[in-house]
């Protein structure tokens, strides 16, 4: 009887530092976190599927999520597997990663919940320059705007989508190619299929999406260019930010006001039915927010004629002597 209860006695006590062990463990890789995070400048180049720059492989239970985002060993097993299977060899410049937030969402993870999407092997991992330097031009800004004979200026069309910038925006840029000005227009929608392929929709995306935008008007405005810029731009902070890349007097903010009921009404691309059924996901006005402009230089509304609109801004920009 004592043989057995000493027994019994002692495989409690196994049972027990057997468990307390795994919890030791278990602690330890939950608070050491991720081996590595996938960069912004590794992820950037990682979502562009065409050049198969990655070698990605989603987990299928919780287990596996959860070993790959708080165990460095199992991770880098898993990597390797999965490049062994597509006949990759691992070796430098390879980075291993975690994929979690908003960057899952280009691999069909989690990005409310941060759930762990994957692991994967980005090579060819892009770094920030730090020996950069400004290179000198022997044709300046002066020079070209001397050549064009007009002012440059961004002209930024805002608004919520279906409120009528794109129609507006090609007005006015027709109306000032008769004049013979210099002239450009950026489109949310064209610039997507080129510069901004590989950005979704989430705030993040939007944010970059306006920076690089803004980037690209900048080096129109330095070429002596009048540049319309017709984009949602749904934050306040970017729209500023984009202000802030140009000369004071250079940035003139056209806030199309159309209530979002008549936006809805017209609906031209499908978008807002689309949106409100939940196929479509952070669409401005409807489940994403949009920032109404504080003090923009026009406002025009889009419940009236189009012509009419668009000769609102011609008149502004007479005004400010950017075209006679």
């Amino acid at each position: 009887m004592k043989r057995k209860l000493y027994r019994a006695w002692q495989m409690r006590l196994f049972l027990g530092g057997l468990l307390g062990v795994v919890a030791l463990f278990a602690a330890a890789a939950y608070f050491s976190g991720p081996m590595v995070w996938a960069s912004n400048e590794h992820v950037h180049l990682a979502t562009d599927w065409s050049h198969r720059h990655m070698v990605f492989s989603a987990p299928k239970t919780w287990w596996q999520s959860f070993n790959l985002s708080r165990n460095p060993r199992y991770m880098q097993q898993w990597v390797r597997r999965n490049a062994e299977k597509k006949n990759i060899k691992h070796r430098p410049p390879h980075h291993e990663a975690v994929l979690k937030g908003d960057w899952s969402n280009y691999i069909g993870g989690n990005n409310v919940t941060n759930a762990t999407a994957g692991a994967g092997m980005i090579s060819f991992g892009l770094r920030r320059a730090t020996n950069v330097h400004r290179q000198s031009v022997s044709i300046d800004k002066a020079a070209r705007l001397r050549r064009n004979g007009h002012k440059a200026a961004v002209l930024w069309f805002t608004g919520l989508s279906g409120s009528g910038k794109s129609t507006i925006a090609n007005l006015v840029e027709k109306e000032l190619y008769a004049r013979g000005a210099h002239t450009y227009l950026l489109d949310g929608d064209n610039v997507r299929h080129g510069l901004n392929r590989d950005l979704g929709f989430t705030d993040a995306d939007r944010v970059e999406n306006i920076r690089r935008v803004g980037e690209t008007a900048r080096l129109f405005v330095d070429a002596g260019i009048i540049v319309l810029c017709s984009f949602i731009s749904p934050f306040r902070a970017e729209r500023r930010m984009v202000r802030e890349l140009v000369a004071d007097g250079e940035f003139i903010e056209v806030f199309v006001d159309t209530p979002i009921v008549e936006c809805m009404r017209r609906d031209p691309k499908g978008l807002y039915a689309r949106a409100q059924a939940g196929k479509i996901k952070n669409f401005t006005g409807i489940d994403s927010p949009y920032e109404i402009p504080e003090n923009p230089e026009i406002v025009v509304a889009t419940l009236g004629s189009a012509d009419e609109a668009a000769q609102q801004v011609i008149e502004e920009l007479e005004g400010r002597l950017i075209v006679a």
